[in-house]
């Protein structure tokens, strides 16, 4: 090999090499400057309550890079929580102070800044602690309609089995109708989930990416089978479409929604959020029914376009032919 090319190659690796520690090195120097605007500077509450207020993080100078907001000078029975601790200004936020029963009344100075990149000035928050003592009813909570919710879901999964067992007894000659039928089943859910569900927009942003693709994907399906091209390499759509979604749902319920904000954030919330069936708070009827019908109608595709791959495949010659 050439002496030039080997010295580029070394070179190159040298900089792969080098470049991040280049760039933790600037990004600790600080990039620019932020200031913390509080909605209100002042709060009182008492023993065992809670006081929120809003807090905008505002790029001063230079770049917008990673900060993090936090507050300092707190005894250890009050805790401050931010809804966005951490971003590239300018961003917005709420505080939320909670103090315990057991912290003493008095006057507290809350100290807020921002770090990282973009480091700001502290600003005070002056919390109040009153004598008084906050006490807050325990309120179970219980879904409305709870009885028709099960009720409802348990008819949903009968009927969803009901339509499977009834396509897989279907003759082979009528599967591409069958294929055409179970894309419209996964089309119409799919399509509302995308319009009618912003909680997967807002927490899921990656889920929300792949079901736009999945609906692309299943109207272009439907195109190849309404204008009679259904080659194999439309079979091989249909597999990757119906396998690849059946996986990820699996996926999504054994892991709890890993690749979403709502991860860990309760036991089982996979299952709770796809099949709750409004029983929890993450779920509704129509939500649970939608995701059913996706799964079931992903399984079917799978399936079918195996089986349709088979359909018109000649028999070998055998000796009976020339008789």
């Amino acid at each position: 090999m050439n002496k030039k090319v080997i010295k580029l190659i070394i070179v190159i690796i040298v900089v792969f090499m080098l470049l991040p520690m280049i760039t933790s090195i600037s990004q600790a120097s600080g990039i620019g400057t932020s200031n913390i605007i509080l909605n209100s500077t002042t709060g009182s509450t008492g023993r065992g309550g809670s006081i929120s207020t809003g807090y905008t993080v505002k790029l001063v100078s230079g770049n917008a890079w990673g900060t993090t907001i936090s507050a300092t000078g707190l005894p250890s029975d009050i805790k401050v929580a931010f809804s966005s601790s951490g971003g590239d200004p300018t961003y917005t936020g709420k505080m939320t102070i909670t103090v315990s029963k057991d912290t003493s009344p008095g006057i507290y100075n809350i100290s807020i800044a921002a770090t990282g990149d973009d480091p700001s000035p502290s600003v005070t928050y002056k919390l109040n602690v009153t004598n008084s003592t906050v006490t807050t009813p325990v309120v179970p909570v219980i879904s409305n309609n709870l009885p028709f919710e099960i009720g409802g879901g348990v008819i949903a999964i009968s009927l969803i089995l009901a339509i499977f067992l009834i396509f897989i007894q279907m003759p082979d000659k009528n599967r591409l109708y069958l294929l055409i039928s179970a894309s419209v089943i996964a089309l119409i859910p799919a399509i509302y989930l995308a319009v009618d569900n912003p909680l997967l927009k807002t927490s899921a942003p990656l889920h929300y990416g792949l079901l736009i693709l999945f609906i692309i994907l299943l109207v272009v399906s439907l195109i190849m089978a309404f204008t009679n091209k259904m080659k194999d390499y439309s079979m091989y759509l249909y597999r990757i479409l119906g396998g690849g979604m059946f996986i990820i749902m699996i996926a999504d319920i054994v892991f709890g929604l890993p690749l979403s904000s709502l991860y860990s954030i309760t036991p089982y919330i996979g299952w709770k959020y796809l099949f709750g069936f409004g029983t929890t708070s993450y779920s509704s009827f129509y939500l649970s029914l939608a995701f059913s019908l996706i799964m079931i109608a992903s399984a079917l595709l799978f399936s079918l376009s195996i089986r349709k791959q088979k359909i018109g495949v000649k028999k070998p010659m055998t000796n009976k032919n020339y008789k």
